[in-house]
C-alpha cells in the first residue's frame, strides 16, 4: 500500500543505546536476524555490542553507525512484514542517510554496514582525540553564528555542522576554534551553548581527508538508484544518478547536514505524515520544531508499530490509507500536526489553565513529544521519557518564556521530573 503523504526519516549518531530494540526483537525475529546480517558487514556482532555493551564500545564511532544502520533497517523490516504503508520519500540524519539508501534499494546492507564502519574508523582516525569538538547552539540566529565561525577561525577550522531545526545550531572544528565561537557568542547575547561529548567533529572540513578515502571505497560497492527518493544532507535534495549518491555522501562528511532544508523538502514533495524509522525520537522532535504542519512520530517500538498500523486499518476501512498514518492517534499527542496543536498557541500560551502542573506537564508533551499519559508527577525526563541533554535544555528554556523566569544552570540540572519543575516555578515565581 502506497502513501503519498507519508515520509520516513531516519536517526544518526546519538540515538544508540545499551539494550536499543530489546522489545522489538522479543516479539520479532527480523530484529536480531537483521543485526546478524549487518555484523557479517562490519566485522563486529552488533547485536551483543547493542544489547550488552559495554556503553563505551558501543560508543565507539565504527560501532555506533553499523548497529544503528542495523537498528533502522530493523525497523523498517517489521513495518513491512506487517504491512506498514509505504511512504513516498525517505531522508535520513547523517548517518541515517545510508540507512535511507538501504531501505531504498540502493545497496544491500552487508555492504552498507561495511561501508559505514569504516566510514568511523576514517572519520576517527582524521582528527586525534580531544583536538576536536562540537557545541550545540540553541536560540541563536544561524547567520550570526556562521559569520562569528569566519571571524574566530584563525586559520582553524570551525563552522555549521548540523542545521538541525529553526534555533538549534550545531557547529564542529578545532576545540580551540569552538572555544573561541562559544565566547564570542556569549558575550553576543546567545543564551545557551553545549558543548557535545564526541570524540569527532563531523560534518566539517577536519573531515575531508577520510572523506576521499571513503570514496575510494564506495567507488568498489555494486549501487543501485533508489527504488524511493531519498532527500539528501548536502545539499537537500533527491539523488538524480548512481554518480551524485557517491559524491553526496562523500560531501556529506565536510559539509553541513541541513536537516531543516530536508524536512522542508520533503514537504514540498508532499509529506504531511513522517515516521522516524529506528531507536529513539530525536527527529521526530526535530521536525515538529521544522514545521508544525507535519505530523510526526517515532515508531521503533511495538506500541508505536501497533498504534500507527491500527490507524492505518480503521482509515482502509473508511476508504483507504492512501495518507499513510494520517489522523495519527490523540494519544501521541504533543506531535505536531495534530489539531487543535498545543504549539499554535500563542506564548503564554497555558496561562489560562488552572493549575501549573497542568502547564508544565502541557509543555513535557510539546517539547519531547511524548504522549500526555506518559507525562506523571515523577516521570524522569531522560530516563522514562527520552529526553537527551539538548532536549532538557530547550525544556527549561520553554519553561522559562512560559512563566517568565529564568533558571540558573545550577538549578536546571535539578529539574529532572514534572513535579520537580512545579515545586521549583512555585517557589521563584508569583504564579
Amino acid at each position: 500500500m502506497n502513501a503519498p503523504t507519508l515520509a520516513f526519516v531516519f536517526p544518526g549518531q546519538g540515538s544508540q543505546s545499551v539494550g536499543m530494540l530489546a522489545e522489538l526483537a522479543a516479539a520479532h525475529a527480523e530484529v536480531q536476524a537483521t543485526f546478524d546480517e549487518a555484523s557479517q558487514g562490519a566485522g563486529v556482532d552488533l547485536w551483543a555490542l547493542s544489547q550488552q555493551g559495554p556503553e563505551e564500545q558501543l560508543n565507539r564511532t565504527e560501532h555506533t553507525q553499523p548497529a544503528l544502520l542495523a537498528a533502522s533497517v530493523a525497523v523498517w523490516r517489521v513495518w513491512n512484514k506487517l504491512g506498514g504503508a509505504q511512504p513516498a520519500q525517505l531522508a535520513g540524519h547523517s548517518l541515517g542517510e545510508y540507512s535511507a539508501l538501504v531501505c531504498a534499494g540502493a545497496l544491500s546492507l552487508h555492504d552498507a554496514a561495511a561501508l559505514v564502519a569504516e566510514r568511523g574508523r576514517l572519520m576517527q582516525a582524521a582528527v586525534p582525540a580531544g583536538t576536536g569538538a562540537m557545541a550545540a547552539i540553541l536560540g541563536g540566529d544561524d547567520a550570526q553564528i556562521a559569520q562569528v565561525c569566519e571571524e574566530v577561525a584563525q586559520g582553524q577550522v570551525v563552522a555549521p555542522a548540523n542545521y538541525n531545526s529553526p534555533g538549534q545550531l550545531v557547529i564542529a572544528g578545532n576545540a580551540e576554534a569552538v572555544d573561541r565561537a562559544l565566547a564570542r557568542l556569549a558575550e553576543l547575547g546567545v543564551k545557551k551553548a553545549i558543548k557535545l561529548a564526541v570524540s569527532v567533529p563531523s560534518h566539517c572540513m577536519l573531515m575531508r581527508e577520510a572523506a576521499d578515502r571513503l570514496g575510494g571505497r564506495m567507488a568498489s560497492m555494486a549501487w543501485r538508484l533508489p527504488a524511493i527518493p531519498v532527500v539528501q544532507n548536502a545539499e537537500a535534495k533527491s539523488y538524480a544518478s548512481l554518480e551524485e549518491i557517491r559524491g553526496a555522501l562523500q560531501r556529506q562528511l565536510y559539509l553541513p547536514v541541513r536537516w531543516t532544508e530536508c524536512v522542508q523538502a520533503l514537504a514540498a514533495g508532499g509529506a504531511s505524515r513522517i515516521a522516524e524509522c529506528g531507536p529513539g525520537k530525536v527527529l521526530a522532535g526535530l521536525v515538529k520544531r521544522i514545521d508544525k504542519g507535519i505530523e510526526a512520530r517515532a515508531i521503533g517500538a511495538p506500541a508505536d508499530l501497533d498504534a500507527a498500523r491500527a490507524e492505518c486499518r480503521h482509515r482502509n476501512n473508511r476508504g483507504g490509507c492512501a495518507g499513510g498514518l494520517a489522523a495519527w492517534p490523540l494519544q501521541s499527542a504533543g506531535h505536531a500536526g495534530r489539531g487543535p496543536a498545543y504549539n499554535t498557541i500563542p506564548r503564554g500560551r497555558f496561562g489560562n489553565m488552572s493549575t501549573i502542573e497542568e502547564r508544565v506537564k502541557k509543555i513535557v508533551v510539546e517539547q519531547l513529544g511524548v504522549k500526555e499519559d506518559e507525562v506523571t508527577a515523577n516521570a524522569s525526563f531522560v530516563d522514562d521519557l527520552g529526553a537527551d541533554s539538548l532536549d532538557t535544555v530547550e525544556l527549561v528554556m520553554a519553561l522559562e518564556e512560559e512563566f517568565e523566569t529564568e533558571i540558573p544552570d545550577e538549578d536546571a540540572e535539578k529539574i529532572t521530573t514534572v513535579q520537580q519543575a512545579v515545586d521549583y516555578i512555585k517557589a521563584h515565581t508569583k504564579e
